[in-house]
């Protein structure tokens, strides 16, 4: 059943007095009232009595550019922020109007929000005065935020039957796109125009080692390069140009290890698992060179089977290492000297794309021990490292019993006797490696750990910091860790075939020389470092005792191997002069400023030498298109440009324009001038369906009821304007608004 629909009468008007009209403005005061009223600041329009006539819409190329006023300065703020960001600037350390940059970015936004504003009750106005007409709901996307596109609003527009495609289309292309950039504008704005604190690009150059790659990155080792020297030491012997050079370094274990040298209730061994709780140590300890100091990395993982602990090792080559801090001591020397601006920084870093060793251990923990010199049994070793959790082991016959039994050292500390592997089951082994437990000389059970160690050369990148312009940096290198090269999706299994690592094997005669004797101790460097790690005792206890100290065992053979292996080019170093320019000077700021080469070399003599790249950067605030963020907010302000730029040559080359109905007031005030609908007097109380947005409304112009001639008929004059819903039948004459005709009539 249909609900009878009543007429609604409409109310008379008060008649106004024509001396209540004023008179319109004069051309210059109308076009300075248009810029004001165009940039939001009609406040300060030209003030009068009361409201005067007015033209809907203007045919005026010069009333067009004051009222495109308002897209000048946010397209000329948005061009300036992309121009900084897509050429790039290096502002320093700080910059003390950076507060005043987000005010600035605020304002910006603003700006820019009114321009979109523009743009959009451009179109709203257009389409209902010249156009067919908008559905109702399309009148508040002048207003709306981006809510306005999930509203009854919104989409009663786009399902309006008498909204033609071509119209949804036109609408959707305006209003969403307008909506979207209102939303994004301020942020992307402040993203943009206040500089991030980046690394900033301050230089390359290439370097020269002189060894061919094939003797930077072995794959062999038998020792026949090793001095004889190499062999003993002592306790603060440098041991320079030996495999175990700087081996002292480990000894910044002690105060986690032994809670008798370190801090109260520093132990690493937990009662819980099986030995090592690595939470309690550093991520890595310094190694010296001769001009660095080497980042010392080891981990554990535990996930083989029976909680026995598998180690693994990574440092720098000593060689890289100094010659990386050598450059970038440099670089730290000339930098200040050459701009200014660019010594103000935060820190600065180089890095060099490299090479470094990779080292694991694993060892067969039930291994039965020694019974005595005479004891003629195979050894038994793992195969590998973490074949898939499931260990397999082989017995070895290259080596008996009582070879490992005569192993030189003080019974009562470990001991340490590498083995060769040289069998195709071993296919991936570097040496093998067998720990004599400290043992009662009075005791004829020598209890042992056989063990397997590989080792290769994977990529890594090595970093040094030089520090700020008031802050020095230090010599220490830091490079890849076991984040990138021993991956997560890996982690049962460790296995270097899994890895592009590039294999080494050594012999046992190289491998012996990363544990030099230390004649003052009658021990090696291995048994005088586990002892004091495992707080000078020797444990015969149970299980848990011993797995603990095992696990110390395998720590610090994997670390002394990668040390070895990191020692290894022992005679190489970087070569070359430093470039200068015709005054004698170094050459510094074709370095810094166009990545020229700070070395030059003999072509001949360098043609086998290993030529690597090291990249300088300083650390301060920039622009730049680095960054997701960075790149998505530009195209968000490029695209604001291309369509704030768009309306504003349109508007020039049309000459349309209006400061009509862009307030909610003037819409109100036109509303309320209109005469009721009938069928929408049951919306009086609100909409609260998507059918009554879709109604199709239209400003058109009509003569007011009252308007009339002596004769009692209407004199046709349509010089009022009002909103008129195009399928319902509305009292008086209606026609289309007129462009350039004032409007506004008087009642008699």
């Amino acid at each position: 059943m249909k609900t009878k629909l009543y007429p609604i009468s409409v109310p008379s008007r008060v008649a106004a007095s024509p001396a209540n009209i004023p008179h319109p403005h004069s051309k210059s005061k109308l076009t300075l009232d248009t810029v004001l009223r165009s940039l939001g600041l009609g406040i300060f329009q030209t003030r009068q009595n009361g409201e005067g006539r007015n033209v809907a819409l203007d045919k005026s190329r010069f009333q067009a550019l004051s009222r495109s006023a308002i897209h000048v300065i946010p397209i000329l703020g948005a061009a300036v922020i992309i121009y900084l960001n897509m050429t790039t600037l290096y502002i320093g350390a700080s910059l003390k109007e950076i507060y005043a940059l987000q005010f600035a970015a605020k304002l910006h936004e603003i700006t820019m929000v009114a321009s979109i504003a523009c743009i959009v009750f451009s179109y709203l106005r257009y389409q209902m005065t010249l156009g067919e007409g908008l559905p109702l709901g399309a009148i508040t996307a002048g207003f709306g935020q981006v809510s306005y596109l999930w509203s009854l609003e919104f989409w009663g527009s786009l399902f309006s039957p008498r909204f033609s495609s071509k119209k949804k289309a036109q609408f959707i292309l305006v209003i969403v796109p307008a909506i979207i950039l209102a939303a994004t504008v301020g942020p992307s704005s402040a993203v943009c125009m206040i500089p991030r604190v980046a690394y900033w690009p301050a230089g390359s150059t290439y370097i020269w080692i002189n060894g061919t790659q094939n003797e930077i990155y072995p794959t062999f080792l038998d020792g026949s390069n090793i001095s004889s020297t190499c062999g003993v030491t002592s306790i603060a012997g440098s041991l320079d140009g030996c495999p175990a050079s700087g081996w002292q370094g480990l000894f910044n274990y002690i105060p986690f290890f032994n809670p008798n040298l370190g801090p109260p209730n520093s132990n690493w061994i937990s009662t819980t698992t099986f030995g090592v709780h690595f939470l309690t140590i550093p991520l890595s300890v310094g190694l010296s060179g001769s001009h660095s100091i080497r980042s010392l990395y080891i981990t554990v993982d535990d996930v083989n089977q029976g909680g026995s602990f598998d180690p693994m090792a990574t440092t720098q080559l000593a060689a890289l290492a100094d010659a990386l801090v050598l450059t970038g001591s440099m670089w730290a020397t000339l930098y200040p000297t050459l701009y200014g601006r660019w010594s103000s920084r935060l820190d600065s870093m180089h890095t060099m794309n490299t090479l470094q060793s990779f080292t694991g251990m694993t060892c067969n923990w039930n291994e039965q021990p020694i019974e005595g010199n005479n004891d003629t049994r195979t050894i038994t070793f793992p195969q590998g490292m973490y074949m898939n959790t499931s260990m397999a082991y082989i017995n070895f016959d290259g080596v008996s019993r009582s070879d490992i039994w005569n192993t030189p050292g003080d019974v009562t500390k470990p001991r340490l006797a590498f083995v060769d592997l040289f069998d195709p089951r071993f296919d991936n082994v570097t040496v093998g490696a067998v720990i004599l437990e400290p043992r009662d000389p009075s005791n004829d059970t020598q209890e042992i750990l056989p063990c397997i160690l590989a080792a290769g050369w994977g990529e890594s990148t090595m970093t040094l910091s030089t520090g700020s312009n008031s802050e020095r940096g230090s010599a220490a290198v830091k490079s890849t860790s076991f984040e990138r090269v021993f991956e997560e999706k890996y982690y049962t299994n460790y296995c270097f075939p899994s890895f592009p690592l590039h294999h080494i094997n050594v012999t046992k005669i190289w491998a012996a020389s990363m544990n030099p004797f230390i004649t003052e101790q009658n021990t090696t460097v291995f048994g005088a470092l586990a002892s004091l790690l495992n707080a000078g005792q020797t444990l015969y206890g149970g299980l848990q005792e011993k797995v603990d100290e095992q696990g110390i065992y395998t720590f610090l053979v994997t670390a002394l191997l990668v040390n070895a292996l990191s020692n290894n080019p022992q005679n190489f170093s970087i070569q070359g002069n430093i470039t200068e320019n015709a005054d004698g000077k170094a050459y510094g700021d074709d370095w810094l400023f166009h990545n020229a080469n700070m070395f030059t070399v003999d072509p001949s003599e360098s043609a086998n030498w290993t030529k690597l790249r090291i990249d300088s950067s300083v650390e301060g605030l920039s622009y730049s298109t680095e960054g997701i963020t960075v790149k998505l907010a530009l195209s968000i302000l490029f695209l604001y440009c291309l369509c704030a730029t768009a309306h504003f040559a349109y508007s020039i080359v049309s000459g349309l324009s209006s400061s009509s109905w862009d307030t909610i007031a003037e819409w109100l005030l036109l509303a309320i001038n209109s005469p009721p609908v009938g069928h929408l007097a049951y919306a009086c109380t609100g909409i609260r369906t998507m059918e009554t947005f879709q109604e199709i409304v239209k400003i058109v112009a009509t003569s007011r009821i009252g308007n009339t001639n002596q004769n009692g008929n209407d004199k046709g004059e349509m010089d009022n304007l009002q909103l008129h819903f195009v399928e319902t039948q509305q009292e008086g004459l209606h026609g289309a608004v007129v462009v350039g005709k004032e409007y506004g009539a008087t009642l008699n």
